[in-house]
């Protein structure tokens, strides 16, 4: 199938996925795994790599190779690669994402003439991220696959699994308690393995080692950058005007730098800026390149006074004792990630400071001693001891929990500080102080059994204050009122607003008190809700107050005690959107024939209907022009939409039936919010073994296929 028609087809669940590269002509080492003890510390939860995608704009028409095929079609692999050598803590954002390493595979013969990756290229990318075995082979059930994971996982290693059959690559984030296999994913918004893809379609992982000090950095030259010297230094603008354009190359004939909504990046009159090269371009005119907001950029050097440069080892520095702070660091001959490595400390050994520099990329190292050794670690994996960490005296201590999972605590205020605990949901702590980091978002200080540090205020929960220090203004505080999730896999989230983290997520049923009221940048309204085991913000869209609906609070309708109908969608690359209205946020878009379950109605700014459908394990919106209510079955004796009509229930057993729409789910019971098993075509036999009706009283067949069996709707199937 073309690549391009792939990346783009999609349905309720997945039917086929975009083409990922790989090759078999790699020959390096597929030996056994040994263990390598501790992870690597991972980078901020915050991070932009999480939600990287290959057809981003600023690598989406990068080639892979020689090849014809591009990033947006099929970089996928790539894509889910560069994730984990930010996840793995051996580069971070600005020295590494897709396009960097795209193009570092390109220049370095990383592919293959049809587009396919030779594995072991990807050694010498980033210092310290090593390929260990690129095909591990997973078989047996779902739980076996999953233990197989856990357990390269627990040693220490870091993943990409092959999913749809070696059609797609997705990044392996984290095993949790309830044995869910997290992922990032380089084409959609899945975050699940399995369930968002098939059990039998998860064949295989490739397997990587990460120990660096999070500083490495893919800065390869190309048509767009000549080589620039390595120069360390920091600048103020002096446009004299408002902004200051940053280019994506050398020159003023180069694009402009982008963020990942497309959004241009400019600097400001009198801004700081923090320079990690210069050069000339082509009419011998100066040109820096920049650091800024996690990425690389380049700017005229005219307009940038230098106001300082890098940080030297006067011979006067004071010595300071310290420890470091995370397993297996590399201590290397120089500042920066290019010197060799002249000895491995581990976590909590104490080493001397004795002086300090900055790599080509700005970032600070501290020159050691260690064992007798001397050389440079990066600042991140170095706590000093004899650092004042006693809280302001004036500020008010405040008991807190922790309200996501998996926290960094670190050893300043900012992503660039390093990690000293990782803390779990609900941990209490006491916030002792507060501090900005360099982006203005604020930290607190605080204390936990084990230690002091730093954390980000969105994800902590100040017990004697309402106002979420990460959520928006405006909210009210309501009279207790109890209710109940109305919608499956629904996120509570640390603010108001879809902009803040993920707490968790809620099935249907599940019981909440609503305490508190609040609007979103859209105006939407949010519900500050607590349920067993901690609080957040829903949406409240999906939760039915005392049985009855919240309809008249919500912008885009309410689900609760609305009759399911089934549809088909009329059109080609229908959006799938957030809310009602072109104005909400595309969450995906469906193709003509594909069957979908409505479940609500809302009405945008202009009075037109949009239907509530489910999408991706969640629901979505879609305009009621392009969606048609009622099935395609012509021998059910179809009498309404809803798929609760007048087929037959008796005497079908043993029928043969030929599926009427162009995907449909097929799913382990009879209901649409059983977990999704497969899909199957239009024009697919399938044999009738019974049918049952469910909760909503739809009817559902079961039905035999390639040798297992399952259920779907009653009218996507046409009795022969």
């Amino acid at each position: 199938m073309n690549k391009k028609l792939i990346l783009f087809l999609t349905s309720l669940s997945l039917a086929v996925t975009p083409i990922g590269a790989f090759a078999s002509e790699y020959s390096g080492p597929d030996a056994s795994i040994e263990a390598l003890g501790e992870r690597a510390n991972l980078q901020a939860a915050t991070g932009e790599y999480r939600t990287w995608k290959q057809y981003d704009s600023r690598w989406a028409s990068q080639l892979l190779g020689s090849s014809p095929d591009t990033m947006s079609e099929s970089g996928c692999l790539v894509t889910a690669i560069a994730t984990l050598m930010v996840h793995s803590g051996c580069a971070d954002e600005n020295g590494v994402d897709p396009g960097k390493l795209c193009t570092y595979l390109s220049n370095n013969g990383g592919f293959t003439s049809n587009g396919e990756l030779y594995w072991g290229k990807v050694n010498g990318a980033v210092d310290g991220f090593k390929l260990a075995n690129w095909s591990v082979a997973l078989s047996g059930s779902r739980y076996d696959k999953v233990a197989q994971i856990k357990s390269y996982l627990d040693n220490g290693y870091y993943l990409v699994a092959s999913v749809g059959y070696g059609a797609h690559w997705v990044a392996i984030n984290s095993v949790d308690d309830s044995g869910n296999v997290n992922i990032f994913d380089p084409a959609y918004s899945y975050t699940k393995l399995f369930g968002n893809y098939s059990d039998a379609g998860v064949t295989r992982i490739a397997v990587f080692s990460g120990n660096g000090g999070g500083s490495g950095i893919i800065d390869v030259p190309s048509s767009n950058n000549p080589v620039l010297e390595n120069y360390n230094a920091t600048g103020k603008v002096n446009v004299g005007a408002s902004y200051l354009n940053v280019r994506n190359g050398v020159g003023t004939d180069k694009g402009y730098l982008t963020d990942s909504s497309g959004n241009r990046i400019t600097l400001q009159n009198n801004e700081s800026v923090t320079i990690t090269g210069k050069g000339n371009d082509s009419s011998g005119n100066l040109w820096y390149r920049v650091a800024i907001n996690g990425l690389t950029g380049y700017v005229f050097g005219a307009y940038i006074d230098i106001t300082g440069g890098s940080i030297n080892t006067p011979s006067e520095y004071p010595e300071k004792t310290a420890k470091v702070n995370a397993s297996y660091v590399n201590v290397r001959s120089g500042a920066g990630t290019n010197y060799s490595v002249v000895t491995v400390a581990s976590q909590n050994q104490e080493i001397t400071v004795i002086g300090e520099e900055n790599d080509s990329a700005g970032a600070k190292w501290y020159k050691i001693k260690i064992n007798n050794t001397t050389g440079f670690m990066h600042s991140d994996y170095v706590t000093m001891e004899q650092e004042n960490t006693d809280p302001p005296t004036t500020y008010p201590e405040k008991a807190a929990k922790v309200n996501a999972s998996s926290v960094n605590v670190r050893n300043g205020a900012g992503t660039n500080n390093g990690v000293v605990a990782t803390l779990a949901l609900n941990t209490s702590i006491t916030v002792i102080g507060e501090d900005k980091d360099g982006s203005g978002a604020t930290w607190y200080k605080i204390k936990f059994d084990g230690g002091e540090g730093f954390m980000h205020s969105d994800y902590v929960t100040i017990s004697d204050d309402n106002n979420n220090p990460g959520g928006s203004t405006g909210g009210t505080t309501t009279e207790p009122r109890t209710g109940t999730v109305n919608g499956d896999y629904v996120n509570v989230r640390t603010g108001a607003g879809t902009n803040h983290s993920r707490v968790t997520s809620l099935n249907s049923g599940a019981a909440v008190t609503i305490v508190g009221e609040e609007k979103d940048g859209s105006g939407s309204t949010w519900y500050k809700i607590n349920y067993a085991g901690g609080s957040g913000y829903m949406i409240s869209d999906y939760v039915t107050i005392n049985g009855g609906s919240t309809g008249g609070n919500n912008p885009g309708g309410s689900t609760g005690g609305y009759e399911k109908k089934s549809g088909t969608v009329n059109a080609n690359s229908v959006n799938v959107r957030s809310a009602a209205g072109t104005g909400n946020s595309i969450v995906g878009n469906l193709s003509s024939g594909t069957a979908v379950t409505i479940v609500g109605e809302g009405k945008d700014s202009s009075g037109a209907t949009w239907y509530k459908i489910e999408y991706n394990g969640g629901s979505g919106y879609m305009h009621s022009d392009y969606i048609t209510v009622g099935g395609g079955n012509t021998d059910g004796g179809n009498t309404g939409s809803s798929g609760t009509g007048n087929y037959p229930m008796e005497g079908i057993e043993g029928k043969e039936g030929v599926i009427n729409a162009a995907l449909v789910n097929i799913r382990v019971g009879a209901g649409s919010d059983q977990e999704v098993m497969t899909t199957l075509k239009s024009g697919v036999s399938v044999l009738i073994e019974g049918a049952e009706r469910d909760a909503s009283g739809i009817i559902w067949y079961k039905v035999a296929f390639a040798g297992t069996s399952g259920y779907m709707m009653a009218e996507f199937v046409s009795i022969q």
